[in-house]
């Protein structure tokens, strides 16, 4: 009897030798897009200063005006209610684009969108209120602003990857339904830890900006 030919390993597994690279390694994926959205967020920050510089567009001076104005940062409770929500509205945009297959692209625009705006406030204090005014403004500001950053790029890390598994359900089918639920379950919880860290953060922004500006304004 003749003896039966080994199948070569690469042919019992067909589906998995033609499966796209993108697919097998999705974590590196995602992890990459969390540094370019971080990059993204810097070039839109660099892009809104430029726009500045000749003339301070009207938002700018909007927000310019109310930045440098004392009355303001009198109320602990209104600062951290605006600081709450401003990073509750974000962070609820991030977890929308999660929840969309073309959410990464979302999330890229969201991010320079925020430095660029970012970005234009402090270009158009400095117009305003020269370099004290800017200081002023870094020291009322630095901390609320880099925190939501960090907490939203935290948050993005998961949106992306859910973003990404429901891509690859569209395109594979039930293959990665199990890898879809799972990453929104953790997004969810990432995005409950955002907010809870938030808030504890807020109310420490408003303190110190109520304090900065109390002495500095």
């Amino acid at each position: 009897m003749r003896a039966a030919k080994t199948v070569p390993h690469w042919q019992r597994n067909p589906t998995e030798r033609q499966t796209p690279k993108l697919l097998q390694n999705p974590g590196k994926e995602e992890l990459g897009c969390v540094l370019g959205f971080g990059a993204l967020f810097l070039v839109g920050y660099t892009v809104g200063i430029l726009i500045c510089r000749e003339q301070t567009p009207e938002i700018g001076s909007a927000f310019a005006q109310y930045y440098m104005d004392k009355q303001n940062y009198t109320s602990f409770a209104k600062l951290f209610v605006r600081l709450f929500s401003a990073l509750f509205l974000q962070s609820g945009m991030v977890l929308l684009c999660g929840m969309n297959a073309v959410g990464i692209p979302l999330l890229a625009a969201f991010f320079g969108a925020k430095g660029a705006l970012l970005g234009i406030c402090a270009a158009s204090v400095f117009l305003t209120s020269e370099a004290r005014g800017l200081v002023v403004y870094w020291l009322m500001t630095c901390l609320p602003d880099v925190v939501t950053l960090v907490l939203l790029l935290w948050l993005a890390k998961n949106a992306a990857e859910t973003s990404g598994a429901l891509f690859r359900t569209v395109l594979s089918g039930a293959g990665t339904r199990g890898t879809l639920e799972r990453q929104t379950k953790k997004m969810l919880i990432r995005y409950l830890v955002t907010l809870g860290i938030g808030a504890v953060c807020s109310a420490l922004g408003a303190a110190s900006s109520g304090l900065f500006a109390g002495v500095l304004l």
